[in-house]
C-alpha cells in the first residue's frame, strides 16, 4: 500500500446514546450505541479519493458490582464502517472487551481492558487498556483508557480542569486507527492518527444527561488507499 500525508480537509460529526438498564443493584448494563460522519476534501494531487465515511458501532456493556471496590465489565462489539454506497455485508467488523475496575478511594481508580476487534481485509487487532481516574487535585484530573478528545473515540490520556460546575477543559493524547470499506471496486481505505497536545471544550448536564464538545488538535495523519 502506498502512504502519504497529503493535504486534505475533514468534517466530522459524533452522535450517541448511552442507555442503562439495571437488572439488580450489583448487575447492570450500558447500551452504548454511536454514530459518526466524516466528510473528506482532498488536494488536487492527493492520491486518495474518497467522500464520506460513516460508522455505526454498538457494545452494550455489563457491569457486574463484586464488592464495593471490585467491578468486573464485559462487552461485545460490532460496528459497520464505509463510505456511502459501500457494500454494507463487506463493512462489518466485531469482536468485544473484557477486563476489571478497582476503586481505591473516592478520588482514585485503577482497572484494566484487553479488546479485541476484527479488522476489514486485515488481522484483528488485540490491545491492553490501562484505565485510571485519578482526581490529584481539586480540580484536576487525569483519565487514561478510551477518551474523547477529537470527534471520535482513541485510546490515550488527558488531563481535564474543571473550570465551572458544569465546564472542563482538558489535554492530552490519543491515538486512533479507521480502516473502512470503500464504495469504488469493494477497496480499503484506512486512516491513522497520532494526536499531541490535544484539548478539547466539554459542557455537561449530568441532570439531562447531555454533553457538547468543541476541539482543537495538533496531530499527524496517515492515509493508505484501498486495493
Amino acid at each position: 500500500m502506498k502512504k502519504s500525508n497529503g493535504d486534505f480537509h475533514r468534517n466530522s460529526f459524533r452522535a450517541g446514546l448511552n442507555a442503562e438498564i439495571s437488572f439488580s443493584d450489583t448487575f447492570k448494563l450500558d447500551n452504548i450505541l454511536g454514530y459518526e460522519n466524516h466528510n473528506y476534501s482532498f488536494s488536487g494531487n492527493s492520491p486518495f479519493r474518497w467522500d464520506s465515511i460513516n460508522r455505526f458501532v454498538y457494545a452494550p456493556l455489563f457491569k457486574w458490582q463484586t464488592s464495593q471496590q471490585w467491578t468486573l465489565l464485559a462487552a461485545p462489539v460490532v460496528q459497520w464502517t464505509g463510505e456511502s454506497g459501500a457494500k454494507a455485508r463487506k463493512s462489518f467488523t466485531g469482536g468485544g472487551l473484557v477486563g476489571f475496575n478497582y476503586v481505591a478511594s473516592p478520588t482514585f481508580s485503577v482497572g484494566l481492558l484487553i479488546g479485541a476487534l476484527s479488522q476489514i481485509e486485515d488481522k484483528a487487532l488485540v490491545a491492553p487498556i490501562p484505565v485510571i481516574n485519578w482526581k490529584f487535585a481539586e480540580n484536576w484530573t487525569l483519565r487514561t483508557g478510551i477518551n474523547h478528545l477529537g470527534p471520535t473515540p482513541g485510546l490515550g490520556g488527558e488531563v481535564p480542569w474543571k473550570v465551572a460546575e458544569s465546564v472542563e477543559l482538558a489535554g492530552g493524547l490519543q491515538f486512533q486507527r479507521r480502516r473502512f470499506r470503500l464504495d469504488k471496486n469493494d477497496a480499503v481505505g484506512e486512516e491513522k492518527e497520532r494526536g499531541a497536545g490535544l484539548w478539547k471544550g466539554d459542557v455537561v448536564d449530568d441532570a439531562a444527561g447531555c454533553r457538547g464538545s468543541i476541539w482543537q488538535r495538533g496531530h499527524q495523519r496517515e492515509h493508505s488507499p484501498g486495493k
